[in-house]
């Protein structure tokens, strides 16, 4: 007796199913400390990304670890190089010299294209946000660059290449020389010091 292809096609459905994990498992808790593991390919997870980290704490946006134009609603190419994606535009006051931004922030190496599994900094870590006082904090250049003009409630990927991040010298052992950075920003608030 011959099964018909619904049988059959419901049953490798169901090893599939149960193969794969029928839940979404994603933790979002990008906090923790503990070791990467092992990266198993998966068709459905072409960057090889950890899930925990295909979210950001700072928005909705899809966070797929490439520097492509993935998840944004603009781009904005500066004549420096810096590239800020706008992920979420806010509507508060602009950041400008004399302001004091209330940042939350994520910083990532780029190598070969890709960004790190893990932020080498991250105000979220520390639990307290970074408080930047446009044109007077000691920041690289590429954060001059990519957040002036934002918007108080935007949330922002900067692409900074490495001549705006820290150079040849890099930021040892955490940034290596010649590194281009990704930066996940969270404007929190923009107010007078």
């Amino acid at each position: 007796m011959q099964l018909g292809l619904g049988p059959r096609l419901g049953a490798i459905c169901l090893i599939l199913a149960s193969a794969c994990g029928g839940e979404d498992q994603a933790d979002t808790d990008i906090n923790t400390d503990e070791p990467a593991q092992q990266q198993v390919e998966d068709p459905s997870n072409p960057t090889g990304q950890d899930p925990k980290d295909q979210e950001s704490d700072l928005g909705q946006a899809e966070q797929t670890g490439d520097t492509g134009p993935k998840g944004y609603l603009e781009r904005i190419e500066t004549p420096s190089g810096v590239v800020i994606d706008i992920i979420e535009r806010g509507a508060g006051a602009a950041i400008q010299d004399g302001l004091v931004a209330e940042i939350h922030y994520r910083g990532f190496t780029i190598e070969n294209g890709k960004r790190s599994k893990r932020p080498f900094e991250s105000s979220l870590k520390r639990g307290k946000p970074y408080l930047l006082h446009y044109g007077k904090s000691p920041v690289i250049s590429g954060w001059n660059i990519g957040l002036k003009g934002m918007l108080e409630g935007s949330k922002l990927r900067l692409h900074i290449p490495a001549k705006h991040a820290y150079g040849a010298k890099g930021l040892p052992p955490l940034v290596l020389g010649n590194r281009d950075l990704q930066f996940l920003i969270d404007v929190i608030s923009v107010t007078l010091p």
